[in-house]
């Protein structure tokens, strides 16, 4: 049952008070809100949406029917919200330990060493879960935010593939190939192509930013380096159609 406020004039107020607590952000866009509905563990504050959603997900509070125009009132300017969105708060840390008691045999991890863009992190996680990755992790200090720009992007992976976030990438990848696992960095520059290595069934696929790369020591700290071939009239791939890229070729061999 949904409970109408499309007369209701204090909407403006609501969204000013919701603003103010930093803890608190929008998830909006039709695959993103359903999956966060979905997710047991996302915390769900507040669903204001212009239509019904549908019968098998299940809301344990009274929706808000609302216009499309008050929704557009609540989220940022220019925001694609498709007439749904959730007031919602970070999901609970991952653990990089609690994953690798949850693997099985065969798993691919993403590893992003530094990124700047929410929405190549978004296509990254969306990727990742097409093709079967079993995590994403990113770094505390040089990531963007998990907020409702990265869900967007992400399509509603954001609350399907843990993303696990660390102090120290380097630290994490040597405790991951304790754990059998192939640390395989991606760079533009290197000498073998991905097509010609096989990493065997326990893979690491390392990112590196938008403009710089992977950073030294990060590379340092790989098995290997491999690169996707391309055209010579284009320099490189978006990080995140290299991640796509390279993420099918894994999960071909696996």
């Amino acid at each position: 049952m949904l409970c109408d406020i499309t007369k209701n004039k204090s909407m403006k107020k609501q969204n000013q008070a919701g603003n103010n607590n930093r803890d608190e952000f929008w998830i909006y866009g039709y695959h993103p809100v359903i999956a966060a509905l979905k997710n047991p563990n996302r915390p769900k504050l507040r669903l204001v949406l212009s239509n019904t959603i549908p019968e098998d997900v299940e809301v344990l509070f009274k929706p808000e029917l609302v216009s499309k125009s008050q929704i557009t009132q609540l989220l940022p300017h220019g925001t694609l919200h498709q007439g749904i969105a959730l007031l919602t708060r970070q999901l609970p840390a991952n653990t990089l330990d609690s994953l690798l008691l949850n693997t099985e045999k065969q798993s691919i991890i993403v590893a992003i060493d530094s990124m700047d863009d929410p929405h190549n992190l978004g296509a990254i996680l969306r990727s990742s879960v097409a093709f079967g990755a079993d995590a994403v992790m990113i770094t505390e200090r040089n990531s963007p935010e998990l907020n409702g720009t990265v869900a967007k992007a992400a399509s509603g992976a954001l609350d399907i593939i843990p993303v696990i976030k660390v102090k120290n990438i380097s630290r994490s990848l040597e405790k991951l190939k304790n754990a059998n696992y192939w640390c395989l960095g991606l760079d533009s520059s290197a000498n073998t192509e991905l097509s010609d290595f096989d990493a065997g069934n326990r893979v690491v696929l390392i990112l590196g930013s938008e403009g710089k790369g992977i950073r030294r020591l990060t590379k340092e700290t790989c098995d290997h380096m491999v690169r996707i071939p391309i055209s010579q009239r284009m320099s490189s791939l978006n990080v995140s159609v290299s991640a796509a890229i390279a993420l099918h070729k894994i999960s071909e061999r696996l």
